[in-house]
């Protein structure tokens, strides 16, 4: 069985832990006070590998920091860790963002029952399938890596299922001696060493066609070598053979050419070298420049969904200001409207007033009648029924006069709120 070894773990933003842990190669102890998160780095290794952040609890389970709202702008959960499987380094990678879901004809945004998650294998993007046939293949199946991750969990297990414990162990302990297989392996040990057993059978796959195809063309070749053959067999081989005999003292003699000059041909060779040597530096400057490109253009794009959530906010913060305005500009506006309309009536009822006013003063008192009733007077009351005119005369202008200085002043307030409306 494989020696694994966990070297590092890091967790970014993992139930809002942000911390890097490297492992000796005898025990680590992790030590703290209750709530910093020591128990949070086993369950980052427990979603790791199988998706549950502990054994005993649904998946997908409290990956975000619970203290504060998840929205679309909470920062990805992540865990990386480092490991070591037999003889080779390899380093895991799982990210979960916050997924949010709304109903139809709804603005509101809902948390989903599920997030979206990315996994990586040596920095790599894969697919879910590739990546459990990774965990399958190097560490262990998947369906038994929560017994493995907690023995509390088997120990449950052993009282109800004896038989599935059994199984469990052995698989975990179960080993397989030489003398079972048959036939020599030794030329794909190391590959079973290094890939799955799935990736082996995709490499042999692409290989094999190939050669499939060479193999429908050899008849064909066949065929073309027996009318070659015929042909040969109707040469003459001496004078061939001759040929052949002349061409070797050439190739003789340029071989004693070449021993010859051997100086001189070192610098070529040495500066061929060179070349190779430099072709060499190229491909490492193209690698380690793609990898610098790929962290710049990630950060870039953290970069840029950073201005993009600020420009949000901003422009959330207009809209609201927006609102705000447009509220108060129709406020203002209705108050206009109400004051213009009171102002207007106001102005009219003035107007009636004075109208009103005039027709009182133009009011006369006649000898022969009363101006109110049309009734003829006696003479003798003429002088006390002129002055009971008057007075009522004079009473019903004073009224008026009142009446329409308290509504002028009303008039002048109203026409100075309209105006500091206007200015507004």
């Amino acid at each position: 069985m494989k020696e694994i070894k966990l070297q590092k773990i890091q967790l970014s933003n993992f139930k809002s832990l942000n911390i890097e842990v490297e492992f000796n190669d005898g025990a680590t102890k992790i030590s703290g006070k209750n709530g910093i998160g020591k128990t949070s780095i086993a369950s980052a290794f427990y979603w790791l590998l199988s998706s549950y952040t502990s054994p005993f609890v649904p998946k997908n389970f409290a990956l975000f920091d619970d203290r504060v709202e998840l929205t679309h702008e909470t920062p990805l959960a992540k865990v990386k860790a480092w490991l070591k499987v037999g003889e080779y380094d390899y380093t895991i990678e799982k990210t979960a963002e916050a997924k949010f879901t709304r109903s139809k004809g709804s603005s509101e945004w809902v948390k989903a029952s599920s997030d979206t998650y990315t996994v990586y294998i040596d920095e790599i993007e894969t697919s879910a399938t590739h990546y459990n046939e990774w965990i399958e293949a190097n560490i262990c199946p998947v369906a038994i890596l929560p017994y493995l991750l907690n023995g509390e969990f088997f120990t449950a297990l052993i009282d109800d299922n004896k038989n599935k414990a059994r199984g469990i162990l052995s698989t975990l302990v179960g080993e397989v001696k030489p003398e079972d297989f048959k036939g020599d392996y030794s030329s794909i040990a190391e590959m079973l060493e290094r890939y799955s057993a799935s990736d082996i059978v995709e490499m042999s796959r692409k290989k094999k066609k190939p050669l499939e195809e060479r193999q429908n063309v050899i008849p064909v070749e066949i065929d073309r070598k027996e009318e070659r053959l015929s042909e040969l067999k109707s040469m003459d081989f001496s004078a061939t053979e001759k040929e052949i005999e002349k061409i070797k003292g050439e190739i003789e003699a340029i071989d004693g050419l070449l021993l010859g000059n051997a100086d001189a041909l070192k610098p070529i060779l040495d500066h061929n070298a060179g070349i190779e040597n430099k072709l060499a530096n190229k491909r490492l400057s193209l690698v380690n420049g793609r990898l610098t490109y790929k962290e710049e253009q990630n950060a870039r794009t953290s970069e840029i969904k950073a201005k993009i959530a600020e420009v949000k906010r901003y422009n959330e913060g207009v809209g609201r200001d927006n609102f705000t305005i447009i509220r108060d500009f129709e406020e203002k506006k209705e108050n206009k409207e109400a004051l213009s309309k009171r102002y207007f009536a106001l102005k009219d009822y003035l107007d009636t007033l004075r109208n009103k006013k005039n027709e009182i003063k133009a009011r006369v008192f006649t000898e022969d009648h009363c101006p109110y009733c049309g009734a003829e007077l006696d003479p003798m009351e003429l002088e006390a029924k002129q002055i009971a005119f008057n007075e009522a005369k004079e009473r019903e202008l004073k009224i008026i006069i009142e009446e329409g200085k308290s509504r002028k002043e009303e008039l002048d307030k109203l026409k100075d709120k309209i105006s500091d409306l206007e200015k507004r």
